[in-house]
């Protein structure tokens, strides 16, 4: 049981209080996730559980390579 005071910032990942999300065809790239409510800015969406590098660096180029040649791997651009 979380201990925390009920205005904790991780109260809804915490509680499993995820936003509404459904995957579904996105035109031609595969699967994409879309919202099933509307979703304030800053609000908190889902848990993002892997890896995040830059595309300009050699190690980015190199996960670039090999992730291109993978059918279970899936990449997003991150955006501010």
């Amino acid at each position: 049981q979380c201990q925390c005071v009920p205005h904790c910032q991780n109260r809804r990942f915490q509680l499993h209080q995820d936003s509404k999300l459904y995957p579904k065809p996105s035109g031609g790239k595969g699967l994409g996730l879309f919202a099933g409510e509307n979703i304030k800015k800053g609000a908190f969406v889902m848990q993002y559980i892997g890896e995040v590098f830059s595309l300009s660096t050699e190690e980015g180029q190199i996960r670039i390579d090999a992730y291109s040649k993978s059918t279970c791997t899936y990449m997003m651009r991150i955006s501010n």
